[in-house]
C-alpha cells in the first residue's frame, strides 16, 4: 500500500462530517479517488448513487467519532493492514506459548482472540504446512517463520507511525504479549479493529 495516508485521513474526516462525498468533492481532496474502491472492498463504503459514496451502515458510528479515532478505525479494517496486525497477533500467540504460557492463551483463545481465530490459524497452518510445529521450533526462530507469510510482505513502517505510534518490528510491538507483561494480546494490539 503505497498510498498516502493523508489523503485517506481527509477523505475519512469528510465522510465523518458528511456521511458521504461525491466525485466533485473527491475532486477537492488530493489522491482521495485512489481510496474508494478500497475503503468499498473494506466494506466501509458503498456507493449510494451515481458517483456519491456513503459510509456503510456498519460504519455509522464513525460520524459520532473524533477524527483521530474514526481514521485509525477505519484504516484497521483494510484487509492488507488488518491481516497483517493479526499476524502479529499470531506471533505473540506462538512467542506465548514457546514460554509456556497456555492457560494465557486459553483465555485469550476464548475471549478477545476468539473473532480473530480463523485468520490466526489459517497463518500458523500455512507456517506449519511443511509438518513441522512452530511450537517446536527454537524461540530466536519463531520471528523468521512469521516473516515469511504473505501478510508481512508489504513495509508498514508508515502505517504503523501513523496509527500505532512506533514503527518497530513486530517482535518489538508484542513485546507486552511474548514476555508476559501484558495481561492480555489487547494490550499489544489495537483495540479499534472492528469485530
Amino acid at each position: 500500500m503505497k498510498r498516502q495516508l493523508a489523503s485517506a485521513k481527509k477523505l475519512i474526516e469528510h465522510l465523518i462530517t458528511w456521511g458521504e462525498v461525491t466525485r466533485f468533492e473527491l475532486s477537492g481532496i488530493a489522491g482521495a479517488q485512489e481510496w474508494i474502491t478500497t475503503f468499498e472492498n473494506a466494506g466501509i463504503l458503498h456507493t449510494a448513487a451515481t458517483e456519491i459514496w456513503s459510509l456503510s451502515p456498519e460504519f455509522w458510528s464513525l460520524l459520532r467519532e473524533e477524527p483521530e479515532k474514526a481514521v485509525r478505525t477505519a484504516l484497521f479494517q483494510i484487509p492488507e493492514y488488518r491481516g497483517y496486525l493479526i499476524s502479529i497477533l499470531a506471533e505473540a500467540v506462538a512467542s506465548a506459548a514457546k514460554q509456556g504460557l497456555y492457560d494465557e492463551i486459553e483465555k485469550w483463545s476464548g475471549d478477545e482472540l476468539l473473532p480473530f481465530l480463523s485468520v490466526i490459524n489459517r497463518m500458523l497452518n500455512e507456517i506449519e504446512a511443511d509438518g513441522k510445529r512452530i511450537i517446536d521450533q527454537k524461540a530466536d526462530q519463531i520471528p523468521a517463520l512469521f516473516a515469511s507469510l504473505s501478510e508481512r510482505q508489504d513495509n508498514w513502517d508508515n502505517w504503523n507511525q501513523a496509527l500505532l505510534g512506533r514503527t518497530a518490528r513486530p517482535q518489538v510491538t508484542i513485546q507486552g504479549a511474548d514476555t508476559g507483561q501484558g495481561d492480555s494480546p489487547r494490550d499489544t494490539f489495537p483495540a479499534q479493529i472492528k469485530i
